[in-house]
């Protein structure tokens, strides 16, 4: 029965990740722009979704919008993840009993108990603020926004 529960908990956790899309129930991403060049970039995540998974949406979000600003480049100005955690809770108290009665008037009977189970659940966010640029400038870490979108989208958009 336990390794049924695994298997079933298993197939449910990799079926509701957050999918890449604006901020709904099952979290995602939100933009603010902060100046003309300037923009933040959080995602939220679900309980199902990796801390690489909500990362990833970030880069393919600020690689997107750099294109579609009509920019070629950007630079990260900060980057914060957070995780929250919590416990979920799987279940009930519960019991059963049953119990059978012979010919000559003798009974017996048993008694089955179940306790709910406590499952750790984690939450990551990501926030990126960064600067579109049209150009590279040298001694600084670059993004080549339409590198990060191929690549992430390929990934991630289907």
């Amino acid at each position: 029965m336990k390794y049924f529960l695994s298997l079933m908990t298993i197939v449910f956790i990799s079926s509701c990740a957050t999918s890449y899309q604006s901020q709904g129930m099952s979290g995602g991403y939100v933009d603010t722009q902060l100046s003309e060049t300037l923009w933040k970039v959080s995602v939220n995540g679900n309980g199902y979704t990796s801390s690489s998974q909500v990362g990833d949406y970030a880069l393919l979000r600020a690689s997107e919008l750099t294109i579609e600003k009509g920019y070629k480049y950007f630079v990260i100005a900060s980057d914060n993840q957070n995780k929250k955690s919590s416990m979920a809770k799987i279940g009930g108290n519960s019991s059963s009993t049953y119990g059978n009665i012979n010919s000559n008037g003798n009974f017996n009977a048993t008694t089955n108990y179940s306790t709910p189970t406590y499952v750790p659940v984690n939450k990551y966010e990501n926030t990126l603020v960064y600067e579109m640029l049209s150009e590279k400038v040298d001694g600084v870490f670059v993004y080549d926004a339409q590198l990060i979108y191929d690549s992430l989208s390929a990934k991630y958009i289907k």
